[in-house]
């Protein structure tokens, strides 16, 4: 069978994005930054997780271990410049919304910010992860 160059492109591309592989550098847990899962608020969860993007180098990895669940506000993310490296976030484990509003952060007075939110970032999630918002 043959493909087209730019679809065969699109397959490699695609296989190499979901083939879950993990990544060459140091493994960055986000308890290793200060996530704790008695945090009930989440700014505590989210400011690790920042801290955790904040260090990663080409090739690291973010994690959430397996098991763990870890409430957080919004504000989880990374602006990046021109260059930067691909951002693996492995999220085996949970993250959960916090259920109220007093301590998400805002964009602006009349906008709350995203949960998670990459500018300018490549981005790949791998693992069998949670997403739960109230």
């Amino acid at each position: 069978m043959t493909l087209a160059r730019g679809r065969a492109r699109a397959v490699l591309w695609a296989l190499a994005l979901s083939c879950g592989c993990p990544a060459s550098g140091a493994t960055l847990d986000v308890e290793a930054y200060g996530a704790d899962e008695g945090d009930a608020v989440g700014a505590n969860n989210t400011a690790a997780i920042n801290a955790a993007l904040a260090a990663a180098r080409s090739g690291d990895v973010v994690r959430v271990a397996a098991g763990k669940s870890y409430k957080v506000v919004g504000g989880i993310g990374k602006t990046c410049a021109p260059g930067d490296p691909l951002v693996e976030v492995l999220l085996e484990g949970r993250l959960e919304a916090a259920g109220s509003w007093a301590h998400w952060p805002k964009k602006d007075p009349a906008h709350y910010a995203h949960m998670i939110e990459f500018v300018g970032c490549s981005v790949r999630f791998v693992g069998a992860y949670s997403w739960r918002g109230e």
